[in-house]
């Protein structure tokens, strides 16, 4: 239903007009520019926090963590 959306708002038509005449090749277009305005808006957001010098959170395994919990709560 997204994908027949956005091919009828990028052709300014009808969605059920978009669903009559589209062809497959317009829903695989679609999706593809999805994900490349998806892909460009998380670089640039990378590129903004980066200026700002933040650092992106590391990714820490469940154990790690789980081990970090415990340390916590035995300190109390």
């Amino acid at each position: 239903m997204l994908t027949i959306d956005r091919v009828a708002m990028r052709y300014g038509v009808l969605p059920s007009t978009a669903l009559r005449v589209a062809s497959t090749f317009d829903l695989k277009v679609a999706n593809t520019a999805i994900a490349y305005e998806i892909y460009c808006k998380q670089e640039a957001n990378k590129m903004t926090n980066g200026a700002r010098g933040y650092k992106p959170a590391p990714q820490l395994s469940q154990d790690t963590l789980r081990t970090a919990m415990e340390r916590v709560r035995n300190k109390s």
